[in-house]
């Protein structure tokens, strides 16, 4: 239950970021990166008497009910609760914090911090299993009845929509768009390769067991112990392994300190971790 929660919350966190990003930065200064908030910002400036995150929630509702004719319902709850969530806080950003005038005359430096926000954001729902819907259901719709891979497919939706804005808003801004979202792939595939960061930890101890019960019972995380023998000294030694995400590091290392002070401690980075605790195979 506690997981869920914290599950929910921070898959919100990321819509609030990624709304900001559109209300504060996207919408004033027309910058169309691709989806269904660019096509949305077009869409906007063409009928301004409809706002952004109406037009989104429209298109959004005409996506899913298309891909649940063609496609089926494979999309899951949190792809339909962040499409519409999304939608749902522009349009309250929209109404109680509108911005009508770029926040600064530099657009790359704008460009730069909507990025940010929205891989930051992005990151956090992609963790968490979760996503905006949008383009990724059209790239599944080309990608039954043209075979287009749904990478090619988001790719060429995100490039058709960023043209149409060329013909709306000029090839300056369409070119920014276009820096928009190749910077936008990678910065979000950094961020979940920070995200989904963690440690190994491997301890030589004499005090195995006190560190073992506290791996178990207190972090709650599984460990693996070999058995070793020492090269200078021939004693027999026990050699604990484990895997902790980053926070449990630290205290992992205060309690090895108050049982041993002498254990010695070797840390990596593990850029991916499948399995019980951490992502499903």
């Amino acid at each position: 239950m506690l997981q869920s929660l914290k599950s929910f919350l921070v898959i919100n966190i990321g819509l609030l970021l990624v709304a900001a990003e559109i209300n504060f930065i996207m919408i004033p200064n027309n910058l169309v990166t691709g989806g269904v908030s660019g096509l949305a910002i077009i869409i906007n400036h063409l009928l301004p008497q409809l706002s952004v995150g109406a037009i989104m929630l429209l298109c959004n509702i005409v996506l899913f009910i298309l891909c649940f004719i063609i496609i089926g319902p494979d999309f899951g709850t949190k792809t339909i609760y962040c499409s519409f969530m999304l939608s749902f806080l522009v349009w309250l950003f929209q109404e109680f914090c509108p911005v009508s005038v770029p926040l600064m005359e530099d657009t790359l430096a704008q460009l730069l911090i909507a990025v940010f926000l929205s891989s930051t954001g992005m990151a956090l729902i992609f963790k968490q299993n979760g996503s905006t819907g949008g383009t990724d259901i059209i790239a599944k719709i080309l990608n039954k009845f043209f075979g287009i891979g749904l990478g090619k497919g988001v790719l060429f939706s995100d490039i058709s929509i960023i043209l149409f804005s060329m013909a709306i808003f000029g090839i300056s801004l369409g070119v920014y768009g276009l820096l928009g979202v190749l910077l936008n792939g990678l910065v979000i595939d950094y961020m979940l390769k920070v995200m989904s960061t963690n440690k190994e930890v491997v301890i030589i101890t004499s005090d195995c067991l006190n560190i073992k019960g506290y791996i178990l019972d207190t972090l709650g995380r599984g460990a693996t112990i070999y058995q070793a023998k020492g090269a200078y000294t021939d004693d027999a030694k026990e050699v604990l392994r484990t895997v902790l995400p980053k926070n449990e590091l630290i205290k992992l290392k205060r309690f090895i300190k108050s049982v041993d002070s002498n254990a010695f401690i070797t840390v990596n980075d593990i850029n991916e971790t499948i399995g019980e605790g951490y992502l499903s195979l």
